[in-house]
């Protein structure tokens, strides 16, 4: 099977990790529906992972890909997650930072 392939970049926003952990997280004891992922941390406004620089070794899909699936409602208006606009993803992480705001998962397992 080849390598999953992504419509729109991966922006280091951290929403995915906001959302969920991964599989490697998980794997160390994070439970499935904890939000933010633990490992989780920023530097200004770009996203990184503290289990990715333990296991450099792992596949964390950095810069693979937006893998978010969800959709975002603002005013009405729904919109594919993945496909919003960097500025406006990290503009929404940042909210989530700060407590003002949520992510709902009904997703039923995340890959990576």
């Amino acid at each position: 099977m080849g390598e999953k392939t992504f419509l729109y970049p991966c922006s280091r926003c951290g929403m995915c990790c906001m959302a969920k952990p991964c599989i490697h997280a998980m794997a160390t004891g994070v439970p499935e529906h904890t939000q933010p992922c633990p490992y989780l941390y920023f530097e200004k406004e770009e996203a990184f992972c503290g289990l990715a620089e333990t296991f450099p070794q792992l596949d964390f899909g950095f810069g693979k890909g937006c893998c978010m699936k969800g959709r975002l409602i603002k005013n009405g208006k729904e919109q594919s997650v993945a496909g919003i606009p960097v500025a406006m993803k990290r503009a929404f992480v940042e909210q989530l930072r700060d407590g003002r705001g949520s992510i709902v998962c009904n997703e039923p397992e995340r890959t990576r």
